[in-house]
């Protein structure tokens, strides 16, 4: 073609000196990544927990109840009625 010699360089053997400033700025945009990953990743895990506290709720709610309405005392009814409206009163101010 031309007749030059072209001599290939592996691209590992090619020295290419970073700059200290384009170095510190990169690191800058991984660490503001990954700090943006994590909390996206924590507030998943809230909203998770937040979920599983309501079926706690609930699920605390049916086991007093299954317990106690077999034969049930006036008492007990009384106390049932509290504890739901307690448990209304916690899902309803933990969800503002």
């Amino acid at each position: 073609m031309s007749g030059t010699n072209r001599a290939f360089t592996l691209i590992s053997e090619e020295e290419t000196p970073a700059a200290p400033q384009q170095t510190d700025a990169l690191a800058k945009a991984n660490t503001q990544i990954l700090m943006l990953a994590l909390t996206a990743l924590s507030k998943r895990a809230l909203t998770a927990i937040t979920n599983l506290f309501t079926l706690g709720l609930v699920a605390s709610a049916w086991w007093l109840w299954n317990r106690v309405l077999p034969d049930p005392t006036p008492m007990q009814l009384i106390g049932l009625g509290g504890y739901a409206a307690f448990c209304l009163l916690i899902d309803i101010v933990r969800r503002r």
